[in-house]
């Protein structure tokens, strides 16, 4: 859906996030663009974006995208060889 839209917008623009920019998404997905403004500022939100954030430093993520296995942050390759050997 549209979450997974923005998601992929989001993450593909990770140098492109300034308040016009994620307007532009927003309407590039179709959101509800009067919602999307007043939602915008709202402390009740900023708020869990910071939890989050906070969330994923205290278990180690340093960027996207993370990798953990077994709850362990993974460093290594991210092809078959390196994959597989840190699942054996």
């Amino acid at each position: 859906g549209r979450f997974w839209e923005m998601h992929d917008l989001l993450f593909r623009n990770q140098a492109r996030l300034e308040s016009d920019d994620l307007h532009r998404y927003a309407e590039r997905i179709g959101l509800d663009l009067v919602r999307f403004e007043s939602d915008l500022p709202n402390s009740a939100i900023a708020t869990r974006v910071e939890r989050d954030v906070e969330s994923g430093t205290r278990s180690g993520v340093d960027g996207t995208p993370s990798l953990f296995i077994d709850g362990t942050g993974y460093r290594g390759a991210r092809d078959a060889a390196g994959l597989g050997g840190a699942l054996t």
